[in-house]
Formats: structure tokens, C-alpha cells, sequence
């Protein structure tokens, strides 16, 4: 299994899973792309012993080493990227030595890594479609045309888990011999290697918090950048809160639980205010979401998002914009497990609707 990075993400933790069920009957190599955007404990809580992670250098301050080589050539005119150059190698090793008899990539830059240099290889490649390559900008559009044809050119399989995810790819599947699938997320309920952080277990609780019997608690999970919609959760919830308290007497949190230079800064200038919790990075995404009365996730663009899995796993109301799949995630027989608010113009989430 081959993998971008192994950040905090729906993806990651997708891969992780996938990794440790197929473990318990065959021999499984997890392979890391970018090793330096490793969450060593986020990783370390989502998978399995028997899952072997492997990437082309561990070692940090090798990495270090590598990233000022690869600048001085940078600055010296040479167009050399020796970093992708050592993982290339290394990734052609691994297959190699440990006699892979099939690839499975998650993510658009692994999936092109992998494409690539086994471009001329007979082995098997199934690509998972997680919707990072969903026409989204300009940037997304040149990219997702420029290396698309190139994967359909060399995978055997695509799995995809929504009907968005698949949008790119539409042109090129006519004619095709490739195999389409359409396989939602899922989460593993008897999973060993999830929510099992002790450590988290404790610091996480509504004393920390300053939570009372009788308060509200919203809650939000997810990556730190802005298009989960971190921003426009703060504003809501500043209004929110004033009204439960000036109208009911009822006194509201947020905590918000995610890590990334967006959120950082949005923590610098909000700290300040009463009730709105920045948790930081969280390995064991369930222990907080206990805490939850209702879960967020004001996003501009998802897929099948696993943060809306696990707020329904733990039976909190959702309150979410409509993107993705998320409202056919929400609705079941008996009606609606929440609340979906529509993008507006400008493709945010509309802020009156969400407050």
C-alpha cells in the first residue's frame, strides 16, 4: 500500500485501516511517500503491529540533510530533484525485494509516483479515489489533466468513493478495460488499533474544559486548513453562544481538534475568547468526540468524510454543509441524523444558515 503522506487525515487513516485488516492474512508493506509529514501518533493508534511501514528514510536528520542538498542544486541552476529522485529508487527496492504481487495507492501524488515508475513493471496497480484530485481551482484543473491520462495509461483498477471522485476521470473511462468500483468509506467497530490512546483518554475530558452539567458542547475534527470551514465555525458559534445564554441561560462550547497553519492562526486570534477550545492535533479522534453534543464540519469540498463516520458511530447530531456524500450519509429510514447547510455563492458555507 502506497500512500502520499501519513498526516492526520480521512485518507491516512483510510489507508491504515485497509492496511491492518488485510495484515491479519497477508503480508503487507505501508509505504510513505513523504515521511517528513509523519504523525508518528496518529499513525502509531490507527494501525497494526503486523503492518510494516516503510519509507526511504526515517532518520530526521537524514532528511534534513537531503532537503539542503536538494536547495544547493535548486540554487545552482540544475533541475534535479534529488529528494523524489532517492524515493523513486527506493520504492522501485522495496517492491523488488519484498515481491510485491500488487500495489494499492491512496492519494493523487502517490498514485502518480507509483504509475510512473512502474510504467514499464507487470504488476498489478489499484488506485482509491479520495477526492484530492477533484477539479476544485485552476491549479487542481491543470494538474488533475496533466498526470490523469498518465495514470489511466498504467492502472488496472480504480475504486472510488463517490461519484464526484470520479468526475476527472469520466472522459477518459470510455473504451477502457480498467476496472470501475464504487466502494464507500467504512469504519472498523472491532478495531484494536483505534481510539486506544490512554494518554488522550485522560487529558481529554470535560473538566479540562471547564465543561458544567447542563452545557452545550459543539465540536469540530479535521485537518487545519481553511476549507473545513474552521473560520466560519468560530463566527457561528460567538453568535450562538450569546443567544443560548441571553435566551435559555444556557451556556455553549466549541472545541475545535485539528492541527495546520491555518487553524494555528485562527488559535493566536481567538484564544481569547470564552469557551472556544483548540485542542491541537488528536490521535484518537473518538475520545474526543465523546464530549460532542452536536458535530461540525462547515466544509467547502468533501468526499465521503470520515470525521462525519465517527460523529455518527458515537450517535451525535450533525450539523454540515452539503457537499460530497454527506447528505446521503446523514439519512437513514427514520429521517435525518442532523442538520445540512447549503454552499453559498462564493462556494463557503452559508453563515446564516449555519448559525
Amino acid at each position: 500500500i502506497s500512500i502520499t503522506n501519513l498526516e492526520t487525515g480521512g485518507a491516512q487513516m483510510f489507508a491504515l485501516h485497509l492496511a491492518s485488516a488485510l495484515a491479519e492474512n497477508h503480508a503487507v508493506y505501508l509505504y510513505d511517500q513523504r515521511p517528513e509529514d509523519r504523525n508518528d501518533e496518529f499513525v502509531k493508534n490507527n494501525v497494526s503491529k503486523k503492518v510494516n511501514i516503510i519509507s526511504f528514510a526515517s532518520n530526521p536528520l537524514l532528511l534534513k540533510v537531503i532537503w539542503k542538498i536538494k536547495r544547493t542544486i535548486n540554487q545552482l541552476g540544475f533541475n534535479f530533484n534529488l529528494r523524489d529522485w532517492i524515493n523513486d529508487a527506493y520504492l522501485r527496492y522495496v517492491i523488488k525485494k519484498y515481491k510485491i504481487d500488487v500495489v494499492h495507492s491512496h492519494l493523487a501524488l502517490s498514485d502518480y509516483t507509483v504509475c510512473r515508475i512502474l510504467k514499464t513493471v507487470k504488476l498489478p496497480i489499484v488506485i482509491t479515489l479520495h477526492g484530492d484530485l477533484d477539479a476544485a481551482d485552476k491549479n487542481d484543473i491543470l494538474y488533475a489533466s496533466s498526470i490523469i491520462p498518465f495514470i489511466m495509461n498504467r492502472v488496472n483498477a480504480i475504486v472510488y468513493l463517490t461519484h464526484k471522485s470520479i468526475a476527472p476521470f469520466r472522459k477518459y473511462i470510455e473504451n477502457t478495460k480498467i476496472d470501475f468500483q464504487n466502494i464507500p468509506n467504512g469504519y472498523n467497530l472491532k478495531s484494536k488499533f483505534s481510539d486506544n490512546n490512554d494518554k488522550e483518554s485522560k487529558h481529554f475530558s470535560k473538566e479540562k474544559f471547564n465543561i458544567q452539567d447542563g452545557d452545550f458542547v459543539f465540536g469540530m475534527i479535521g485537518r487545519g486548513i481553511k476549507e473545513k470551514g474552521w473560520e466560519e465555525a468560530i463566527r457561528a458559534f460567538i453568535l450562538v453562544k450569546e443567544s443560548l445564554w441571553s435566551a435559555h441561560h444556557i451556556n455553549a462550547h466549541l472545541i475545535l481538534a485539528g492541527d495546520g497553519d491555518f487553524l494555528n492562526t485562527l488559535k493566536k486570534d481567538h484564544s481569547n475568547i470564552p469557551n472556544i477550545h483548540f485542542t491541537g492535533n488528536i490521535s484518537s479522534p473518538l475520545k474526543i468526540i465523546k464530549l460532542f453534543d452536536a458535530g461540525l464540519l462547515p466544509s467547502y469540498s468533501e468526499c465521503y468524510p470520515i470525521s462525519v463516520i465517527e460523529y455518527l458511530l458515537l450517535n451525535k447530531p450533525i450539523i454540515a454543509t452539503r457537499v460530497g456524500e454527506i447528505p446521503t450519509m446523514i439519512t437513514g429510514y427514520e429521517g435525518e441524523a442532523g442538520i445540512v447547510v447549503n454552499i453559498n455563492e462564493s462556494g463557503k458555507c452559508n453563515m446564516e444558515e449555519l448559525k
